[in-house]
């Protein structure tokens, strides 16, 4: 297999999610999610007129204009009061599509997808329709992954809603199916929805289908890091290092090749032996290496300030409790950086009630020789002292560590709960 250097750039780009593209983040108005000259009629942010502006005109053009510095509650509010103040105007087509943008982009979901159904029902042949109707079925999407990945629902809570979002995407591409942009965006934002509810065979079906049609295509590189996601997840490891590497090859200088890189590092620490352990302190309790020989040995790496392992170290302490078996041995590594101090993480572990032995690394060389670049981060280790499976903490469960107590099986089952992608739910976790 073809080997890279260390792609130039950033190390690791701590995206929510990479499949949402401009698509959420809505970072201007129109179609393509760009500020370019395209007409008002693609569906591109409308633009203003070459003759000297009347108010009228004034008023639309400082609306786009808040859009596009992504002053979403600006343009809302600005939307509206053209909206009243020019109620007879040719624009209002144009301003309820504004004002429904602005409004997803800024959280208030129910209100924009309202708007934009009131766009569409009274103006169903103005050109932004099939845009206007995908951002709906995307505030949709976001009701779900917006309060999971603040932890302000569970994953079952999540599941209707995702299914809600994909039941839209399918029907703006079924509906606009002449418009290949649009309906490409609803297809890929269904296969990303299918990855965040754990379905991960329809998800990569999906990727591999847009990457069939356009392998240069402008989410190529995008499809091809939730692929390799994917494929590690179901822990096809050797496809997933081929579908990075041909990220890297393909798409270099992108957040997404740099962030290949560290997912094959990931990789290739499998099937090799564990990595030396280096702890400056234990804090709760210490552990020598003897004590882990011949057992199974589960090594998560965090930090007090990751908001991920704040909800997930909790979660592992449960694990930790219920499976309770002799031949299990379970570590927590931490190093002190970004203000951490030992105080904090004597203060975190008294907190949440750790049990299992907590080390604080204050080189960060353990990080180092496990290739931790997100965390939480884990790495299982078999009987024999072999790297087994070395993924994002937020898939560690009790299933995934009672099936390598058994001995590893041949396929990986499903799990429930975050994807390691780009987010979150495909939320990678934080940048170590």
């Amino acid at each position: 297999m073809t080997t890279f250097t260390r792609p130039a750039g950033p190390v690791r780009a701590p995206f929510p999610l990479l499949l949402i593209l401009p698509l959420v983040l809505l970072m201007a108005c129109g179609k393509g999610g760009g500020s370019d000259s395209a007409s008002p009629g693609s569906g591109s942010a409308p633009q203003a007129a070459s003759p000297a502006p009347d108010a009228e005109q004034q008023a639309f053009d400082g609306l786009v204009s808040s859009l596009e510095g992504q002053r979403f509650e600006d343009a809302a509010v600005e939307a509206q009061r053209f909206l009243d103040q020019y109620p007879a105007s040719s624009k209002h087509g144009q301003v309820l599509y504004i004002r429904g943008r602005a409004l997803v982009s800024a959280g208030k979901f129910d209100e924009g997808i309202a708007v934009l159904n009131d766009m569409i029902g009274k103006h169903p042949k103005d050109e932004n329709v099939p845009f206007a109707s995908f951002y709906v079925a995307q505030a949709e999407y976001m009701k779900a992954y917006g309060p999971l990945s603040e932890y302000k629902i569970e994953f079952e809570e999540a599941v209707p809603r995702f299914e809600r979002a994909i039941q839209a995407f399918r029907a703006v591409a079924k509906t606009y199916a002449a418009d290949e942009q649009v309906a490409t965006r609803a297809r890929l934002m269904e296969a990303q929805t299918l990855f965040d509810m754990r379905r991960r065979e329809e998800a990569l079906a999906g990727f591999q289908e847009y990457l069939k049609k356009a392998p240069q295509g402008q989410y190529a590189g995008q499809a091809l890091f939730q692929s390799g996601a994917i494929l590690a997840e179901l822990e096809r490891n050797d496809e997933a290092k081929e579908a990075y590497n041909l990220l890297m090859k393909e798409f270099p200088g992108t957040p997404e090749s740099s962030t290949a890189f560290d997912r094959i590092a990931e990789l290739n620490l499998i099937g090799q032996p564990m990595p030396g352990i280096e702890v400056t302190r234990w804090v709760n309790r210490g552990i020598q290496a003897d004590q882990w020989k011949g057992k199974l040995l589960v090594i998560t790496f965090w930090n007090t300030w990751c908001s991920h392992c704040q909800h997930d170290m909790p979660k592992l302490e449960e694990v930790y409790r219920k499976i309770h078996s002799s031949d299990l041995v379970m570590l927590g590594i931490t190093d002190n950086t970004k203000g951490q101090n030992d105080a904090l993480v004597n203060a975190f572990v008294s907190e949440k009630k750790l049990t299992f032995p907590i080390g604080i690394d204050n080189h960060g060389s353990t990080n180092g020789r496990f290739a931790v670049s997100r965390i939480p981060a884990t790495a299982i280790i078999d009987r024999e002292g072999i790297v087994r499976w070395r993924n994002s903490g937020a898939l560690l469960d009790e299933a995934l560590i009672q099936r390598f107590l058994k001995g590893r099986a041949a396929a990986a089952p499903p799990t429930r709960g975050r994807t390691s992608g780009a987010g979150p739910v495909a939320r990678g976790g934080d940048a170590s």
